[in-house]
């Protein structure tokens, strides 16, 4: 059952946008970066890791990326088991497999579908800016004069989630931020899923939910001058106050409720058979 929805995830037509959209944002802005560094002077140019898609220091699409990754995560797969309940497709799936893996199925696949939408983008972003961009550089920002790059770097020490991961080496740092990052978004997507079945008939609510409440969150933030938005802890050198508990409050929360909501969306399933 498990492949079966895999196979139907890479034909749905909502995991081709999403995932050919964070492709076109990963792309362009790798295109933009090779635009604005073409013909600079050696002194001039940015490190790869200054470039970093995931990185929300000096990226010029961060503000969007907060806003509308909530949105494209879940809209791949998350409600599959709506659709197929107001399709009434569920009991027939149901009837000629166990409850169980048919949950168990549908639940994985939303998380690895939203997993790949972030991950593989992001990580071609990472690897072509390894490949066309130096490995360091003495330039802190397109926008500012040549500076010591030991000094840059001291600087946004202590906006780093993990201060001695940063220092030992900055690309591990990028690639372990987005590995959480992917990480965070596969859970929300599972998290979206076990909600599904508490919610009747509407699935573009479904959809917007986790893009309402995180831009509650963001704004929130802005009043409080401490961010409980996730992405802050997420995108590798957010400029915003943080609090350390709250990046782990965030994992535990969703695994906690994903746990907790499992059985009780199996219960429900019996209903449909």
């Amino acid at each position: 059952m498990f492949q079966s929805y895999l196979r139907l995830l890479l034909k749905k037509k909502e995991f081709v946008f999403s995932f050919l959209f964070m492709l076109a944002i990963s792309l362009g802005l790798f295109l933009y970066d090779c635009f604005l560094q073409f013909g600079a002077d050696a002194g001039a140019v940015l490190s790869a890791d200054k470039l970093f898609v995931g990185r929300e220091n000096d990226n010029p699409l961060y503000i969007i990326l907060q806003f509308i990754l909530p949105l494209i995560i879940v809209l791949p797969f998350s409600d599959i088991a709506l659709y197929e309940k107001n399709t009434n497709i569920s009991p027939v799936v149901i009837s000629r497999g166990e409850q169980k893996a048919y949950f168990n199925a549908q639940l994985l696949v939303s998380g690895i579908s939203a997993w790949l939408v972030i991950f593989v983008p992001f990580f071609i972003n990472f690897i072509l800016g390894l490949v066309a961009f130096p490995y360091q550089s003495v330039n802190d920002s397109l926008f500012v004069s040549v500076a010591i790059d030991s000094t840059y770097y001291s600087s946004l020490l202590d906006l780093s989630m993990f201060q001695k991961l940063f220092s030992i080496n900055v690309y591990l740092y990028n690639l372990f931020h987005l590995f959480l990052l992917s990480l965070f978004c596969g859970l929300c997507a599972m998290f979206t899923y076990c909600i599904s079945y508490f919610i009747k008939g509407n699935r573009i609510f479904l959809n917007f939910l986790p893009f309402l409440i995180n831009n509650f969150l963001i704004i929130i933030s802005q009043f409080i001058g401490v961010s409980i938005a996730p992405f802050d802890y997420l995108f590798s050198l957010s400029s915003m106050t943080k609090l350390n508990w709250f990046f782990y409050a965030m994992f535990a929360f969703l695994i906690f409720a994903i746990a907790i909501l499992s059985p009780i969306c199996k219960k429900k399933l019996c209903d449909l058979k």
